[in-house]
């Protein structure tokens, strides 16, 4: 039940910050901003749980909860499908190659200092 419960508040939390950060931007500078931010909090979270064993129900509540919710990539794709070709690739490639990046520097970053 705990397990439930940390995701579930994580998802409210994560939702919430997705759609005030929406509220503030265009769309696809929104979809961007969270999911660069998720993949660097989930970077962040793995590095962390891989050297201190935190415990499972705050690893689902911040992982699956709070940073699956923030994350989106399908209004990502949707807000593609409105955007013009080199407008759309601009913004498809900072999603994935910048969450990738920021994730490795992330994770290799909080490996070496936590």
């Amino acid at each position: 039940m705990k397990n439930f419960i940390a995701v579930f508040l994580g998802g409210c939390l994560g939702g919430l910050i997705r759609a005030g950060i929406a509220s503030l931007a265009s769309p696809l500078l929104a979809v961007t901003i969270v999911n660069l931010i998720g993949a660097g909090l989930l970077a962040s979270l793995t590095s962390r749980w891989l050297q201190h064993r935190l415990p499972a129900w705050l690893g689902l509540g911040l992982g699956t909860g709070f940073c699956g919710s923030l994350t989106t990539f399908g209004t990502l794709i949707m807000a593609l499908m409105h955007a013009n070709l080199p407008m759309a690739i601009l913004y498809l490639g900072l999603n994935v190659v910048g969450g990738v990046l920021i994730g490795w520097l992330v994770y290799t970053g909080g490996r070496h200092h936590v």
